[in-house]
Order: structure tokens, then C-alpha cells, then sequence
């Protein structure tokens, strides 16, 4: 607990209500390129390692939801888009009771295949008949249709398993149009290598129109099958969401108003290579959906930029 103390006691973005208007404002074309550029080479690299401590709340509501994540991946471009392998560690705590679940994830030439552990257990009445069952060891995800209901037992998981999810802020559309302030903050060391800092704010309606509308959805984990087994606790469900042309999460999140929402991060640029080794971000989000306020707070690392990475497809049932 100390650490995620410690990771909200660190936030130095500000993030306030002023809205898209009050927000805008000139930018430095010379800062605003150097911040672009880092995000174009970075995800145009091989390969890279990701690791990534997030924690969402939910204020104001009837009840108080919270999410710690801690998450590793190694990913590495293939044929399909992004080959993935890790896993991602999830600690829900809602009215009291607390759950912990782990996904592992490899995501293989397009094919994905995930186990599932701790999932559902730890609330009143998780378990029970009525419990969506689980798959044992590896499976592999028949990825659900539009208008289809996701697979019993994957949870959060089948319908979101992607690479996009594991580089998440990486994927921003940070661009001329989208960028609504900028700022360059003093610099930092990241294991020794000297780092640019750069405070960004962008357009969340540029987010939702480039596609990407799923970097959005502060809380939508906390709305997954294992909080859905805790008695008088109903909170809406979010549609699913699939990969779009572009690699974007499409259709209706469920907190997608832009002037409810605001978007902040810092992004550490190596000033020796050149890419991003840090994204630092703040999502804050005000809906009628999910009564009171979420703010998701993560920091990720990105590191091993081109090193090797083999990726194999796990045994099912292991």
C-alpha cells in the first residue's frame, strides 16, 4: 500500500476542471516537435519492454471503487501488428471486500491467448451456482463479434485482449491539432541516462476521433465480471470494444465526453536516443454513467528499445 501512496504523492501534473476552451493554448513548435517526434520512433521500434504501476479511484459515488494494476510485457512488431507476452496483476477493492486477479497474455501473429487466476474470488458471493466459470491453464480467445457477448469467464479480458492495452499512452495522437498545451519540465535521470521532460495536455475529442477512445475509460476495469459478483453493487457495464483499422479501440466508451474529461502526462525523452522512456499521466473524468469522479494515474517505463524478443504461443491447458 505504501507504494501506491507514494505513486499518487508523486503526481506533479495538475489537473483541474477549466475545460477544452479555457485549456487551449499556444504551444512551442519546438517543443511540441521534439515530443512528437519521440512518439513516432517509439513506436516504430522492433521491440521494447513495457512496465507499468497504475491505480484508478471512483469519489463521489454511492460506493467507492479502487483499482491498482501493476503490469510487464515484452512486445515486439510481427506481421499482424504487435506480438505481446506478460501479464498484468489486478487488485479491485469495492464496499469493503477486495479481489486480486492475474492475466498472463501472449498475443501471437494476430491469435491471442490468455490465463486467468484469482479471478471473482475474495467477494461475498463469488463462487456461488451462478459464477461465470473459468477457464483452466492457457486458453486460446475466440474474440467476440460486434453485438456479441464476451465469452463466459474472461471477464475484462476477452474483449480487450490486445497489444494497444499493454502500450496504451504510448499510442496518444500527439500532434499540432491535438495538443493543447505544452511545457518543457526541469530534467530528470531515468537508471542513469538524462531525460527531457515534457508536460502535455491533449484534446480528449482529438483521442476519440483518431480512434483511440478506449485510452479513455478511467474505471472501465473496475466494471468486470469479479466486481459484478459482489451483492447490492451494480455498476453499469461498458460496451465492448475491438481493435479498429487503425489499431484503435472503437466504438461507445462508456466516459466519452470530451468536455468531462482531461488528459495530462509527462513524457521522459532520452536525450541520447531519442525515445520514451517514461509517460507519467493523469486521465480525469467526470460521468453521468458512473456517478463522482475517476482519475486513473500510471506511470510506465519503456526500456530494451530493439532488443531480441522470442515470443511462442503456450501450451492450452498449462
Amino acid at each position: 500500500m505504501k507504494a501506491w501512496k507514494h505513486l499518487l504523492a508523486a503526481v506533479v501534473l495538475t489537473v483541474g476542471w477549466a475545460g477544452t476552451a479555457a485549456a487551449q493554448s499556444s504551444t512551442d513548435p519546438a517543443l511540441l516537435d521534439a515530443v512528437t517526434q519521440a512518439f513516432e520512433k517509439s513506436r516504430a521500434v522492433a521491440s521494447l519492454h513495457i512496465e507499468r504501476q497504475s491505480i484508478t479511484e471512483i469519489a463521489g459515488a454511492e460506493f467507492s471503487l479502487t483499482q491498482r494494476e501493476t503490469a510487464s510485457f515484452d512486445a515486439a512488431q510481427g506481421a499482424d501488428g504487435w506480438n505481446l507476452a506478460g501479464k498484468q496483476t489486478t487488485t479491485a477493492a469495492v464496499q469493503g471486500a477486495e479481489v486480486t486477479s492475474t492475466t498472463e497474455t501472449v498475443i501471437l501473429d494476430g491469435v491471442v491467448y490468455l490465463r486467468l487466476t484469482g479471478q471473482g474470488a475474495g467477494f461475498p458471493g463469488a463462487g456461488g451456482q451462478n459464477a461465470p466459470s473459468q477457464p483452466e491453464g492457457w486458453f486460446q480467445v475466440e474474440q467476440p463479434q460486434a453485438g456479441q457477448e464476451t465469452p463466459p469467464g474472461l471477464g475484462r479480458g476477452g474483449g480487450m485482449a490486445s497489444a494497444n492495452s499493454a502500450l496504451g499512452m504510448l499510442l496518444l495522437p500527439v500532434s499540432a491539432d491535438s495538443t493543447l498545451a505544452i511545457k518543457e519540465l526541469a530534467s530528470d535521470t531515468i537508471n542513469g541516462q538524462a531525460m527531457r521532460v515534457f508536460q502535455v495536455t491533449v484534446d480528449p475529442q482529438a483521442v476519440l476521433d483518431a480512434g483511440f477512445g478506449g485510452l479513455l475509460n478511467a474505471g472501465v476495469g473496475l466494471f468486470g465480471r469479479q466486481l459484478n459478483a459482489a451483492p447490492n453493487a451494480e455498476p453499469p457495464s461498458a460496451p465492448p470494444a475491438t481493435p479498429g483499422a487503425e489499431g484503435g479501440f472503437q466504438g461507445a466508451p462508456m466516459m466519452a465526453n470530451p468536455e468531462n474529461i482531461q488528459i495530462t502526462f509527462a513524457v521522459y525523452i532520452g536525450q541520447d536516443d531519442g525515445y520514451i522512456h517514461r509517460i507519467y499521466s493523469v486521465v480525469s473524468s467526470l460521468s453521468d454513467a458512473a456517478p463522482g469522479q475517476v482519475t486513473a494515474t500510471s506511470i510506465t517505463d519503456f526500456s530494451a528499445f530493439g532488443a531480441p524478443v522470442n515470443i511462442t504461443a503456450p501450451e492450452i491447458g498449462s
